[in-house]
């Protein structure tokens, strides 16, 4: 048995830099985190605006919006941190609608199906220490 191959392996070290401009998500050191985690904490909001396609409506507005899931409200895209629509559970590209305060419009020839639902997902992300937007 050859024993002498052992003896030649070093112990490898791999030190990680992580980008300085985000000290939320990479901090320098452990003790910074926990100052980071109790003192900075990133709150997120959630709303949804619910509506099924009647086939022909290019214009949905706060009066379509699903009674049946609570109050509905189409936000307004200047005070969220970022929207999704989802048309049938698939997430749409933001150059086929456009999202204003209290309004939703399809930009396409083509509208989604009679029967099909569709979401708009509004994500508010603050900045808990000041109670700013992100």
């Amino acid at each position: 048995m050859n024993t002498n191959k052992h003896k030649n392996i070093k112990k490898q070290v791999n030190h990680v830099l992580f980008p300085s401009g985000c000290p939320l998500i990479y901090p320098r050191n452990q003790k910074r985190l926990s100052d980071l985690l109790q003192s900075h904490v990133l709150k997120t909001e959630t709303h949804t605006y619910f509506a099924i396609s009647d086939g022909k409506k290019r214009k949905y507005t706060d009066d379509d919006g699903l009674t049946e899931y609570g109050d509905m409200h189409i936000l307004d895209p200047n005070q969220v941190s970022y929207f999704n629509l989802f048309v049938n559970g698939v997430l749409q590209p933001h150059h086929v609608y456009e999202v204003n305060k209290g309004c939703l419009l399809f930009k396409t020839s083509d509208l989604p199906h009679k029967g099909v639902p569709i979401i708009l997902q509004f994500i508010i992300i603050r900045y808990h220490y000041l109670n700013t937007l992100l």
